[in-house]
Parts: C-alpha cells; structure tokens; sequence
C-alpha cells in the first residue's frame, strides 16, 4: 500500500502545515494545490520530507510553477490544479472539461476551501474521481484538514479526510 498526502490553500499557516504533516507520518510523497507555495517548500526541504508535486494557486504570486500538472499513478493519470483557471467556486463542468481534454481519472484540486470527495461512475470517457482536501489555512465548513490517498498494489485507490486539531 502507498501513501500520500493532498494539501491545499495553507495561507501562511505553517503550524497547520507542519502539523498535517506529523500527523499523516510516512508519505511516499506530497500533492500541494496552491496557495502557500513557498511555505510548503521551505517546510518540505527542512524536514528532508518525501517528494513534492505542486502547483500554484491564485495567492502565490509570483512564484515559479505550473498551474495545472498530470502525474501518473499506476494506471491512474492524475490532474492537479488549484481551480481558478476551471472556476470551481461556480460548480465542476471546468473540472470535468480538462479532465476529458487530459485523459485523467482522479482530478485533485484546492481554491474553495470546502472539502469534496466524489466518484463520478457515468462520467464521458470512464469514472472519474473529483477531490479536494479543504484547507489547512483558512477551511470554511469543517476544521482545518488534508487529504489522504492510499493506493493499493492491485491500483484501487481509497481516499479520505484528516483534520488538523488546535
């Protein structure tokens, strides 16, 4: 079984992030969606941490990187973005549009701050999964939280929620 742990929209709060990370343990790597570019970095490379995919979000100006990023898992072809180029905070069609355009099955994504898990069984072009981990920096309906991935030697995949205690 491998692991990793999703994270997004940290705002500044390292603590959090530093937390998330204790409390996940042993990672074969970090997914990062946005918004706390820097801090996730600086922290990763101090805790000589697992490797990173990342990209930016809308509140990591100036930085360098990718908005959007495809990574392969297995079988499995993995799209990571932030969500304001797809605009998330107005429904899942961008989602589902650029999951299509790249082949992906399992999108993971950031920008509304409101966890998300769901599985699209009928989706065009075969299931697809729609993740977001909420926010380790500012959550809007839940504690702070991260996200979860297990990934299994047969590749069936099993995601799910951690929350940050204060």
């Amino acid at each position: 079984m491998r692991e990793f742990l999703i994270i997004s929209d940290v705002h500044g709060d390292r603590e959090r992030l530093r937390r998330a990370l204790e409390v996940c343990g042993r990672v074969h790597a970090v997914f990062f969606l946005g918004d706390g570019l820097a801090d996730v970095r600086e922290l990763l490379a101090e805790q000589g941490a697992p490797p990173l995919y990342a990209v930016r979000g809308n509140c990591d100006f100036g930085l360098l990187g990718e908005d959007e990023r495809l990574v392969s898992l297995g079988s499995h072809r993995i799209l990571m973005l932030h969500g304001h180029t797809a605009g998330v905070k107005g429904g899942e069609d961008g989602l589902l549009a650029l999951a299509r355009h790249h082949g992906a099955d399992i999108v993971l994504y950031g920008h509304t701050h409101l966890r998300c898990e769901r599985y699209l069984k009928e989706e065009e072009g075969g299931p697809l999964w729609l993740f977001n981990p909420g926010s380790v920096g500012h959550p809007i309906d839940s504690p702070p939280s991260f996200g979860r991935l297990s990934v299994s030697d047969s590749d069936e995949l099993l995601f799910g929620f951690g929350d940050i205690t204060e």
